[in-house]
C-alpha cells in the first residue's frame, strides 16, 4: 500500500488479497487489460497509477475492480493465455506440410 497526495493506492498483490483471488489471476487480468488498450479497446481493469516501477490502484478503483470481477466468466481470458506447446506447434506444422504435399502432388498430375 502506498500513499500519494493523501490517497491510498494498492498493488496488484494487495488487490489479489482483498478480492480473495490468486495473484497470478489478478496479474493475468492486468496483462489482458494492457493488451486490450494496445488494441484500442477499453481495458477490463482501470488504467493504473504508476508509482515508481509499480502499478497501483486507488481505493475507488479497487471497488470498481471488485464490481467488474463479478461479471467475469470462466474462460474469458483463454485467447490471451493460449500459449502453444512445442508438441502443438509441431503438430500444426505437420498438418500444414501435409496440405502442401497434397497440393503439390495434385497440381503435378
Amino acid at each position: 500500500m502506498k500513499r500519494s497526495n493523501g490517497t491510498l493506492f494498492y498493488s496488484l498483490r494487495e488487490i489479489s488479497i482483498i478480492l480473495g483471488k490468486d495473484y497470478k489471476t489478478v496479474l493475468r487480468w492486468f496483462k489482458f487489460s494492457q493488451e486490450q488498450r494496445k488494441r484500442g479497446i477499453e481495458g477490463m481493469l482501470p488504467v493504473p497509477t504508476q508509482i515508481g516501477r509499480g502499478h497501483y490502484y486507488s481505493e475507488a478503483e479497487v471497488k470498481l475492480i471488485r464490481e467488474r470481477v463479478k461479471r467475469f466468466k470462466r474462460g474469458m481470458f483463454r485467447e490471451f493465455k493460449a500459449v502453444k506447446t512445442t508438441y502443438q506447434r509441431l503438430k500444426d506444422e505437420n498438418e500444414r506440410l501435409k496440405e502442401k504435399i497434397k497440393e503439390l502432388e495434385g497440381g503435378g498430375s
